[in-house]
């Protein structure tokens, strides 16, 4: 027992300048670059290694890790996993269906020299297909794999997280392996909707397809504001006016103010009063409210 004491103290410099006051700290000025292939990656596979790097430098710094942090961590991607196996096999069953449809694969599509061609609503559901097989496939690997390491001591973890990691780059290939499968799945869902959509574009009646172009452009709109709004909210990056949407829809915060003691009053006072959203507006004029 008091080995472990002297351990940790050991290792987080306890009682020297420049010790360690939380996990997440580095005593070492441990820094890892961005490598040219995370930057070319993690735009196509919509941002999610940078979420799943920045989680593993926080679990394993200065080559130490803890079995607390690398167990929630593990049972989090675990998570994660199930449910997106589960969406890629209703995915993977949706475009089994889609295919079944005969306006879209009759099998008569021949072409010059007794060539079968295929249509690009076909060609764009093929690709579906495949994807939400990979991200299944991909998915039972790491769920497996995951489940032997999901209770190892913190030797163990530190020992795989040293493996799996980079001297300059850290543990970005760790990172891109975890997103892999979400990122098949998205790529599957984009495609689908790409063949269903040329499916409803096709030359046919023009309302219908009217109706249609209506609706999608505005789904994209709210989906595309959505993200863009949790974006620029997530890396502290908002334009002036989204500031200005935001701060209409803020509640005023309630600030208690101590006001020093009155020999003829008695006892200080505690006063309460609403903030304003706008600084430069002057609240004296209304007067606080004594409780």
């Amino acid at each position: 027992m008091m080995y472990e004491f002297a351990r940790n103290q050991f290792i987080n410099f306890h009682g020297l300048q420049g010790s360690r006051l939380n996990f997440e700290q580095s005593i070492h000025d441990q820094k890892f670059t961005r490598s040219t292939l995370m930057s070319i990656l993690s735009p196509m596979f919509f941002y999610t290694p940078d979420v799943h790097r920045t989680a593993l430098h926080k679990i394993f710094v200065d080559n130490i890790a803890s079995s607390f942090t690398w167990n929630k961590f593990v049972d989090k991607v675990n998570s994660e996993l199930q449910e997106q196996n589960l969406l890629a096999t209703v995915l993977l069953n949706a475009n089994v269906g889609f295919l079944a449809i005969q306006t879209v694969d009759n099998g008569s599509n021949i072409g010059t020299n007794n060539d079968v061609t295929r249509s690009p609503t076909q060609v764009a559901s093929y690709l579906s297909l495949v994807a939400s097989a990979g991200s299944i496939i991909l998915g039972l690997v790491l769920l497996r794999h995951n489940r032997t390491k999901a209770r190892e001591t913190a030797e163990e973890a530190a020992k795989f997280l040293h493996n799996m990691g980079h001297k300059k780059y850290g543990q970005e290939a760790l990172a891109l392996i975890y997103s892999l499968p979400y990122a098949l799945l998205m790529w599957g869902m984009l495609l689908f909707l790409a063949a269903f959509l040329i499916e409803c574009y096709y030359p046919r009646a023009l309302a219908p397809s009217l109706i249609v172009g209506v609706a999608s452009l505005a789904v994209f709109a709210l989906t595309s504001g959505c993200i863009y709004v949790l974006n620029t909210e997530q890396n502290g990056r908002q334009k002036w006016w989204l500031k200005k949407i935001l701060a209409t829809r803020q509640e005023p915060e309630a600030v208690v103010e101590l006001q020093p003691a009155n020999s003829a009053q008695g006892p200080p006072a505690i006063v309460l009063r609403q903030a304003t959203l706008r600084p430069d507006i002057d609240n004296s004029a209304n007067g606080p409210s004594q409780v």
